[in-house]
Protein backbone atom coordinates (compact mmCIF):
# COMPACT_ATOMS: atom_id res chain seq x y z
CA UNK A 1 0.00 0.00 0.00
CA UNK A 2 2.56 2.50 0.91
CA UNK A 3 4.42 2.01 -2.58
CA UNK A 4 1.18 2.65 -4.24
CA UNK A 5 0.94 5.93 -2.46
CA UNK A 6 3.74 6.92 -3.36
CA UNK A 7 4.07 5.48 -7.15
CA UNK A 8 0.67 7.53 -7.48
CA UNK A 9 2.36 10.69 -6.10
CA UNK A 10 -0.73 10.87 -3.22
CA UNK A 11 2.54 11.73 -1.08
CA UNK A 12 6.17 11.75 -0.94
CA UNK A 13 8.05 8.33 0.65
CA UNK A 14 8.69 10.84 3.60
CA UNK A 15 5.59 12.07 3.96
CA UNK A 16 4.16 8.01 4.18
CA UNK A 17 7.00 7.50 6.56
CA UNK A 18 6.53 10.84 8.27
CA UNK A 19 2.42 9.11 8.94
CA UNK A 20 3.26 5.81 10.27
CA UNK A 21 5.50 7.22 12.66
CA UNK A 22 3.34 10.26 13.82
CA UNK A 23 -0.14 8.43 12.93
CA UNK A 24 0.47 4.80 13.86
CA UNK A 25 3.25 5.68 16.16
CA UNK A 26 5.53 3.39 14.41
CA UNK A 27 8.81 3.25 15.64
CA UNK A 28 10.21 3.16 11.93
CA UNK A 29 8.58 4.14 8.64
CA UNK A 30 7.46 1.56 5.95
CA UNK A 31 10.13 2.93 3.26
CA UNK A 32 12.83 2.80 6.46
CA UNK A 33 12.08 -0.60 6.67
CA UNK A 34 12.31 -1.03 3.58
CA UNK A 35 15.56 0.64 3.44
CA UNK A 36 16.60 -1.25 6.66
CA UNK A 37 16.21 -4.72 5.40
CA UNK A 38 16.75 -4.39 1.71
CA UNK A 39 15.01 -4.27 -1.32
CA UNK A 40 15.06 -7.47 -2.59
CA UNK A 41 14.20 -8.90 1.32
CA UNK A 42 11.48 -6.09 1.23
CA UNK A 43 10.43 -7.39 -2.06
CA UNK A 44 10.33 -11.09 -1.34
CA UNK A 45 8.26 -10.52 2.09
CA UNK A 46 5.63 -8.39 -0.21
CA UNK A 47 5.61 -10.88 -2.84
CA UNK A 48 4.82 -14.21 -0.13
CA UNK A 49 1.84 -11.98 1.31
CA UNK A 50 0.24 -11.02 -1.97
CA UNK A 51 0.26 -14.71 -2.74
CA UNK A 52 -0.94 -15.27 0.20
CA UNK A 53 -3.80 -12.93 0.09
CA UNK A 54 -3.98 -13.71 -3.91
CA UNK A 55 -3.07 -10.23 -5.11
CA UNK A 56 -0.99 -9.17 -7.26
CA UNK A 57 2.19 -7.10 -7.34
CA UNK A 58 3.73 -4.49 -9.51
CA UNK A 59 6.15 -6.27 -11.47
CA UNK A 60 10.33 -6.49 -11.46
CA UNK A 61 12.77 -5.25 -13.42
CA UNK A 62 14.05 -8.27 -16.16
CA UNK A 63 17.54 -8.13 -14.05
CA UNK A 64 15.14 -9.35 -11.15
CA UNK A 65 15.80 -5.73 -9.35
CA UNK A 66 12.59 -4.62 -7.62
CA UNK A 67 10.98 -1.76 -9.73
CA UNK A 68 12.49 1.17 -7.34
CA UNK A 69 16.21 3.19 -8.06
CA UNK A 70 18.32 2.43 -4.80
CA UNK A 71 20.72 5.35 -3.77
CA UNK A 72 22.14 7.18 -0.98
CA UNK A 73 21.54 10.92 0.86
CA UNK A 74 23.97 13.22 -0.16
CA UNK A 75 26.30 13.34 2.64
CA UNK A 76 24.51 10.33 4.45
CA UNK A 77 26.00 6.41 3.94
CA UNK A 78 22.33 5.01 4.20
CA UNK A 79 20.51 4.51 1.18
CA UNK A 80 17.09 5.64 0.17
CA UNK A 81 14.34 3.69 -2.32
CA UNK A 82 13.54 6.29 -4.83
CA UNK A 83 10.60 5.27 -8.23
Amino acid sequence: VCSQIAAEEICSMEDVDRGAKVGLRWMNGPFEIMNAIGIDEAYRMASAYADLAAFDLPGRWPDGQASVAFSTCPGSAAGFLHF
